[in-house]
């Protein structure tokens, strides 16, 4: 498979406590492909809150050329160029449309021509251009990097996300008609884009399976109590049923329910801070997991179901199968896929049963085994070769393959 190059420009950061899609989906490309990935645009004050300690994830001398722009990472397999870019000015605090587009319009300028100058001292050519949820800057730069073709990476619903909800919609239905192509994490995602897109497509989240594989011999900071471990891993945020998880905690006294990631709403937190069996024990780095997913007995998943949660295709359940883990879930958006590998609950009785029989029965090392080959098939490598799959067709499509081909595209 010849190579071409892609550019993603990213609005999760490439550093960070937990594992995000694009970052993951990004480093299977770069296995095959020449891959730029373009980092999160920090702003003045992100710069200031990196300086000051306040968030370490801040690679703020790289953001303001005190280090190189640029870092060379080398993968498991092949190697991937992340380009800090420098800092921006801060938008989220204006509601003046007239503001708003000057200083876009500002940023815009700023991050072409960054890119433009950085691009050209490694020899891109005619690069395919992945926007990953920054439809904000996708339009200032749309058609700007000499690109063959744009494609939008959506892998939330940035109108329902409490980080975008201000610009990022209006910014969305801007872009859409300026790309080629969409392509969507969860077929929810995908049926709502199509009415703004007549060309989308879904590839599914990924499990690094080599991350979550558990080994014996590893440990964790985790108290132990000597009781059984209910695990839920991700973010501690609005997305969860505090209600269900209220429910399980008072059928359940006799265990320990532990949270491991982010917390980013305090509400929840402070609300479950009351209970004794209750441990958050924060944000950890994506090669730590498994440590974690070893001490839980049962993974869940307590989601609510909401326009945010209803174009989820959840990464956990992967990394929880991954783990050989049992998964008991609640049915916030189609988990069809998954009906016969996981429980999958339409109500909170149904949820606390099956937990009950999970808890109570155990994993066999057949189960086990059948959960590990579900993840199998279910790993970044594959959906990489899906997305491939999609943007040579696209590119045959729009160019021709004969052309394609002369350039050096294998398609």
């Amino acid at each position: 498979m010849n190579k071409f190059d892609i550019i993603c420009l990213s609005f999760p950061a490439w550093d960070g406590n937990y594992v995000k899609s694009t970052v993951k989906l990004m480093s299977a490309l770069a296995k095959s492909q020449r891959v730029v990935f373009v980092d999160y645009a920090y702003t003045w004050k992100d710069v200031l809150w990196g300086i000051l300690g306040k968030n370490k994830y801040v690679p703020w001398k790289r953001v303001l050329g005190l280090q190189s722009r640029k870092r060379h990472v080398v993968l498991p397999q092949g190697s991937i160029q992340v380009l800090s870019l420098p800092p921006i000015v801060p938008i989220n605090w204006t509601r003046s449309t007239l503001i708003l587009k000057l200083l876009v319009k500002w940023n815009g300028w700023l991050i072409k021509k960054v890119l433009m100058r950085n691009l050209e001292k490694i020899d891109v050519y005619k690069p395919v251009v992945i926007n990953a949820l920054n439809p904000v800057y996708g339009n200032p730069l749309a058609g700007k990097l000499d690109e063959r073709m744009l494609v939008y990476y959506c892998y939330d619903e940035i109108q329902a996300g409490n980080w975008m909800t201000k610009h990022g919609h209006a910014a969305e239905e801007e872009f859409l008609p300026k790309v080629d192509l969409v392509v969507t994490s969860a077929e929810k995602l995908r049926e709502r884009k199509s009415a703004y897109h007549p060309n989308c497509f879904t590839v599914n989240n990924g499990v690094d399976l080599d991350m979550f594989m558990v080994h014996p011999d590893e440990s964790t900071n985790s108290p132990n109590t000597g009781k059984p471990i209910i695990g839920y891993l991700g973010s501690v945020d609005h997305r969860l049923d505090v209600d269900l998880l209220d429910k399980l905690l008072k059928k359940f006294p006799h265990i320990d329910l532990h949270f491991v990631g982010r917390v980013t709403s305090m509400k929840v937190f402070k609300h479950f801070k009351q209970y004794p069996n209750v441990h958050f024990l924060g944000p950890q780095s994506p090669e730590k997991l498994a440590s974690f997913l070893k001490t839980f007995e049962v993974g869940i998943i307590p989601f609510l179901k909401n326009d945010f949660t209803e174009g989820i295709y959840p990464m956990k359940i992967n990394e929880y199968l991954a783990a050989g883990l049992p998964v008991v879930s609640t049915r916030f958006g189609d988990m069809n896929t998954f009906e016969d590998i996981a429980n999958i609950c339409d109500t909170p009785h149904a949820f606390l049963e099956a937990l009950e029989l999970c808890l109570d029965s155990g994993s066999t090392s057949i189960q086990k085994m059948e959960r590990i080959h579900f993840a199998q098939e279910n790993t970044w490598e594959k959906r990489a070769e899906e997305f491939l799959r999609i943007l040579y067709k696209e590119l045959g499509a729009k160019y021709g393959r004969e052309e394609i081909l002369r350039e050096g595209v294998n398609i």
